[in-house]
């Protein structure tokens, strides 16, 4: 009899714990969390109409997700989400504008780059045309020095050749004068590509310092801190854009039906702001702890089931 006793003390411990999860499963899952926006800093980078759409977007979510009514917007809720302006999102802010000059930086030197190759392809181009030209100045040159020194050593030019003689002197010195403009205009390019090169350089170096100081400051990545919840409230610190402050909203919300924290760096209740994707989804994991925490909709049966797991995996 003594072996019954406390199995029977069991059933009734675990059917009084089911009966408590039932009651705990009602309270925070069963009926909808009315919230509301709080206080609103406006130096953030929304309106507080933005912050409303952001905020009715993250409980949509929520609610697709699982099939469930969990959350009703209303002005007189007991739940504000305050959106609160500290260091945190001040060094948010610091981060993009360090990351602006970045990308800023970045498409200054890509332009460069390009100019640079541009100019360089229209110099070797005219360098090939300049090489080909002086060859053949030359051969003619020669040619016609030739041609003036046999005559000169024969008594002298006849009549009948002088004016060919005067019209490819003429046409020598033209080339001559064209090769000249040519070779400045080849010494301007080859400076305005030594320029480039400089500038590009130091842009290249700027950047790079730049990068060493961005990855300095922002490169590690931290704990959850975008914001937290409280109980009674939802409190936003930080968000670099609507995207990112739908996923910190998502993650509070998440805490707000009394889920922790999961595995999985892509899961909304991840402990880190880390792999998420930008399409605002909930994972397999996230779904499961909602599970295991707001149960299935199915009834009793699979929520007796996570119940008996929970005591049998002690």
């Amino acid at each position: 009899m003594r072996k019954i006793f406390p199995l029977t003390l069991f059933l009734t411990l675990a059917l009084s714990g089911v009966y408590f999860y039932q009651t705990s499963i009602a309270s925070i899952c069963d009926t909808p969390i009315h919230y509301r926006l709080g206080t609103f800093d406006n130096r953030f980078s929304i309106s507080e109409l933005e912050a409303v759409t952001l905020i009715k977007q993250a409980t949509s979510i929520w609610e697709k997700s699982t099939n469930r009514d969990l959350f009703i917007y209303d002005e007189n809720a007991n739940l504000p989400i305050n959106f609160i302006f500290d260091d945190r999102q001040e060094r948010v802010v610091e981060e993009e504008t360090l990351r602006f000059k970045l990308d800023s930086k970045e498409q200054s030197s890509t332009q460069i780059a390009t100019q640079y190759k541009n100019l360089n392809i229209k110099y070797q181009e005219l360098h090939t045309s300049y090489d080909k030209r002086v060859t053949n100045y030359n051969v003619r040159l020669k040619e016609f020095n030739n041609t003036v020194e046999k005559y000169n050593n024969e008594g002298g030019v006849p009549k009948e050749v002088l004016a060919e003689l005067e019209v490819e002197k003429s046409a020598l010195k033209a080339e001559a004068d064209a090769l000249s403009t040519l070779s400045k205009n080849l010494a301007k390019i080859v400076s305005n590509l030594n320029d480039l090169g400089e500038q590009g350089n130091r842009i290249i170096s700027q950047y790079n310092d730049g990068v060493k100081a961005y990855n300095k400051n922002f490169g590690k990545t931290e704990e959850f801190t975008q914001g937290d919840y409280q109980g009674d409230k939802i409190n936003i610190y930080k968000f670099s854009d609507q995207t990112e402050l739908v996923k910190v909203l998502l993650h509070e919300f998440g805490h707000s039906l009394g889920i922790d924290h999961v595995e999985g760096s892509s899961s909304i209740m991840y402990y880190l702001m880390e792999n998420q994707s930008d399409t605002l989804a909930l994972s397999v994991e996230d779904l499961r702890a909602f599970n295991a925490t707001c149960g299935d909709k199915e009834g009793i049966i699979p929520r007796l089931k996570i119940l008996l797991n929970h005591f049998l995996n002690k």
